[in-house]
């Protein structure tokens, strides 16, 4: 996801940006893109022009030195995007009315503390939540499509357990629901450039699995255990892998 950081001081700037780097190197998060807005004038005249998707994420400086401020580059972004991310950063507190009367809608407020550790504490905190928020809101509104015998199939993508490849069988895969399998057209390696969300594992050759429908696992007697009661037989590692994604996700 994009993270655009509006700034006066190109020291936040940096700073802001370098976290988000780390948090991308821990492994916790592979996909925070930030962007530093070298020219806020020329950006803010051309946010009516961009597209704005939902799960981007604005960090504003309130207080820029120019004829606008980060409360007028927060209206114009939620006039075109009504469920991004806004983030402020600010030295003050008494903006908060302002951005209320304006329904803007910030996620929140992040004063900029002298205090490295606990700015970066602050900023750490509000990102994390803001992805959990997006899985959250993936999991629940999303739905995928699948070809069965030259007919599509829609599903809630909650509702998937975990896809497995076929031995024998090149072009299908076998989709294990909530409430039914399905053989459908495809192979794993295609529908894991389909399913990205986090909380699906792809780490192994044969599956993708749903992390949000484990419910339990055994390492002693090698299983992993799912929501609906279906139990899938795997290895010690494998085991261990599923168990250190979703401590991850979960984090």
């Amino acid at each position: 996801m994009d993270i655009y950081i509006v700034d006066d001081s190109f020291v936040i700037e940096k700073k802001v940006s370098a976290l988000i780097d780390s948090l991308n190197q821990k492994k916790k998060y592979s996909n925070l893109n930030p962007i530093i807005v070298d020219y806020p004038q020329r950006f803010y005249e051309k946010i009516s022009q961009m597209e704005i998707k939902d799960n981007d994420i604005f960090i504003l400086d309130i207080d820029l030195n120019a004829f606008f401020t980060g409360i007028d580059i927060g209206e114009t972004i939620r006039s075109k995007n009504s469920k991004c991310y806004i983030l402020y950063l600010t030295g003050l507190e008494d903006n908060a009315i302002s951005i209320i009367n304006k329904n803007i809608y910030p996620w929140a407020y992040i004063v900029k503390e002298i205090d490295d550790r606990l700015f970066n504490e602050s900023l750490t905190r509000t990102l994390e939540e803001i992805v959990l928020h997006q899985m959250k809101r993936q999991q629940s509104s999303d739905f995928t499509s699948f070809s069965v015998q030259n007919k599509q199939i829609v599903i809630p993508v909650k509702d998937i357990i975990y896809l497995k490849s076929i031995n024998g069988y090149k072009n299908s895969v076998l989709v294990k629901t909530m409430d039914e399998d399905l053989i459908v057209d495809g192979t794993l390696k295609k529908f894991k450039n389909v399913f990205y969300q986090p909380f699906f594992f792809r780490g192994f050759r044969a599956y993708i699995i749903n992390l949000n429908t484990i419910t339990e696992w055994s390492r002693e007697e090698q299983y992993v255990g799912f929501a609906n009661g279906d139990i899938l037989e795997l290895g010690v590692k494998s085991i261990d892998k599923l168990k250190k994604a979703i401590t991850e996700i979960s984090y």
